[in-house]
């Protein structure tokens, strides 16, 4: 099971395995940046909020005023709109709880709505997988809690975590009354469908059979399978 090595099929392909090695050398500057000055939390945390108030501003004129049935937001695909609303969602989450015990109330409340603004953003994009995230982050809450004090309830029931939660549901009740929330039914119900009858092929647009070879190839070529060459790894 070897690679096969750097094969081009034509200069675009060259260019395009040469951009994926770029863009990590292009955050260099960056990272040296960040060693030589240093950011207030609350700058980035501000950052933040004005990109989401921004993208999800442009995912609801795409939904509600274009009738697009998947917003893409600012970015080239639902998908990864939806992912990034979700991290910078849990980001704003950590951001808010910090800013609330450090009694920065007012901008604890700013993150809060900016929290819950992505995650609208989220449901728009109709990207279920990202949501998956959320459940490892109730994880990561609770042995943070069983690590700190068993018998202190308040890192894990603060005040700022169960309202986020209980505004976090009222915002998914409010897109159940919407079109929106038929859109992630049916596809919900398509995914469930068909993966009970074995399709997974068509299932979740490919996505388990994507896994699955995916699977596949880290076990033949733990180390990877090299720059651009994954049709070698797909024939393991």
């Amino acid at each position: 099971f070897q690679p096969e090595g750097l094969e081009f099929e034509n200069t675009r392909m060259a260019l395009r395995a040469m951009d994926n090695p770029m863009r990590w050398l292009l955050m260099l500057p960056i990272f040296f940046l960040f060693r030589r000055y240093k950011l207030d939390w609350r700058v980035i945390a501000i950052g933040l909020s004005i990109g989401v108030f921004a993208a999800v501003s442009v995912a609801v004129y795409e939904v509600y005023f274009l009738g697009i049935t998947r917003a893409s937001g600012t970015m080239n695909h639902v998908i990864t709109f939806g992912e990034l609303m979700v991290a910078v969602d849990l980001l704003l989450w950590v951001l808010m709880i910090f800013a609330w015990n450090n009694n920065n109330k007012l901008l604890a409340t700013i993150l809060l709505i900016a929290s819950l603004v992505a995650f609208y953003g989220s449901l728009l994009s109709v990207t279920r997988g990202a949501w998956l995230v959320y459940i490892f982050m109730i994880f990561s809450f609770i042995i943070y809690t069983l690590k700190r004090s068993i018998l202190n309830k308040n890192y894990l029931f603060s005040k700022p975590v169960l309202v986020r939660v209980f505004l976090g549901l009222i915002v998914f009740f409010l897109v159940a009354q919407t079109e929106q929330y038929k859109v992630i039914q049916d596809r919900t119900a398509h995914t469930i469908t068909e993966v009970s009858q074995g399709k997974f092929e068509n299932a979740s647009g490919v996505r388990l059979a994507t896994y699955r070879t995916a699977l596949k190839t880290a076990l033949h070529f733990p180390f990877g399978v090299g720059t651009d060459n994954f049709r070698t790894g797909a024939k393991a």
